[in-house]
């Protein structure tokens, strides 16, 4: 089945940008279903990277807190050896 070379959008040479804007909408709009689903789980991904990375500095801030809290109670044996001399 050929096609007419002069209604191919691969041969109209170079294209002004609304009708590449209108071309790339109405491929969307063909395809809303897909286009959807992929901003959908781009969004998914981008909340499990920020909710990950809050994570992580929850886990960082408590890891600091025990260790600041460890080392106050060995000060605190360290004077209590000292005071006991």
């Amino acid at each position: 089945m050929p096609t007419d070379p002069k209604k191919s959008i691969f041969n109209t040479g170079p294209a002004s940008r609304g009708t590449l804007l209108r071309f790339l909408l109405s491929f969307a709009w063909k395809y809303r279903a897909g286009c959807i689903r992929v901003l959908f789980l781009q969004f998914c991904l981008l909340a499990l990277g920020l909710l990950g990375l809050g994570l992580m500095g929850t886990g960082v801030d408590y890891i600091r807190y025990a260790a600041a809290g460890q080392r106050s109670e060995d000060r605190d044996q360290r004077a209590e050896i000292r005071d006991q001399k």
